[in-house]
């Protein structure tokens, strides 16, 4: 399954967005044509984005975050948790009530069953929230990361410990340790400058497989990928 944002044009000018979907085959050589997810009017805004979905025990969870003019005519955004059991139709599971123009988010899982959720926030002081919250996701408590982290992702490495990656403070594609409680600290800098992020991971025999794009070496953006020994992220 691949979620991507869908934006509706008139010529040059954007007019909005819905999130789409498209299924692969077994393999992930083949996708269906996009289509757009299905929600309640009453959570629909003129422009949603869906990034990124995390399943957990046959339910799909995401941050969408919706963004529109205020008075003054400046964009601000709002997240909620969704959820979905096929992919194409979603419902609203909570109202995140995040400051600081939240956007994009990732999702992981505590063995307890307990939801994590690391967001980027735009206004204010701009530093992530990671959340935490237990079934069924309706309460939350944020702590503040010291960071802005762009384009965020994590990954659990064991012993309660994870790794987050993303464009921090706007200058370079970094590494931040932490905990299920926060307790952040930054242990790798990236090769890369300040047009870069969107890390993946996958965390296997004690190494962290990493990609991220980022536009350092020439003037066009190139994709990398890392290959980090546990060792260096301690």
């Amino acid at each position: 399954m691949a979620t991507m944002g869908g934006s509706i044009y008139e010529g040059k000018t954007l007019l909005g967005g819905i999130p789409h979907v498209a299924f692969s085959n077994p393999i992930g050589t083949k996708f269906s044509k996009p289509q757009s997810i299905k929600y309640d009017a009453s959570i629909k805004s003129k422009f949603d984005w869906l990034w990124s979905l995390t399943w957990h025990e046959g339910t799909g969870y995401g941050g969408m975050y919706s963004r529109k003019e205020n008075e003054a005519g400046d964009n601000e955004t709002t997240i909620k948790l969704v959820k979905t059991t096929n992919g194409v139709d979603y419902e609203m599971v909570a109202d995140l009530g995040i400051e600081g123009n939240p956007n994009e988010s990732t999702i992981r899982f505590l063995p307890n069953g307990d939801m994590l959720m690391l967001i980027r926030r735009e206004k204010g002081n701009k530093k992530a929230y990671l959340g935490k919250s237990s079934p069924p996701y309706t309460d939350w408590n944020f702590r503040e990361s010291p960071y802005f982290i762009g384009g965020p992702d994590f990954v659990a490495i064991g012993g309660g410990q994870y790794i987050g990656g993303g464009r921090i403070n706007r200058e370079y594609t970094g590494l931040v340790s932490f905990d299920k409680n926060g307790d952040f600290k930054e242990v790798l800098k990236l090769p890369s400058n300040s047009d870069s992020s969107y890390p993946g991971f996958v965390f296997e025999n004690d190494t962290l497989y990493m990609s991220y794009y980022s536009s350092h070496e020439t003037e066009k953006t190139s994709i990398y990928f890392a290959e980090i020994p546990l060792i260096e992220l301690r």
